[in-house]
């Protein structure tokens, strides 16, 4: 298991709109310093949603394995 580093405060982000059963997602990617995705974000479903707590949970998880 290796152990995880905090990133910088300032880093590059790249977000992106896509667009999936008539509705539209922000996704965004937060990269280290070597230009490597560290993190996940994804926002755009009705707040207080079971969906956007789904969203939530995957993109935690995603974030933590990268």
């Amino acid at each position: 298991m290796t152990t995880r580093s905090e990133l910088a405060n300032r880093r590059r982000h790249v977000a992106i709109t896509i667009s999936w059963r008539a509705q539209s997602f922000e996704l965004g990617f937060g990269f280290n310093d070597d230009g490597e995705i560290r993190e996940a974000f994804c926002s755009g479903v009705n707040t207080g949603s079971d969906f956007e707590g789904l969203l939530d949970d995957a993109c935690i998880l995603l974030s933590h394995h990268l």
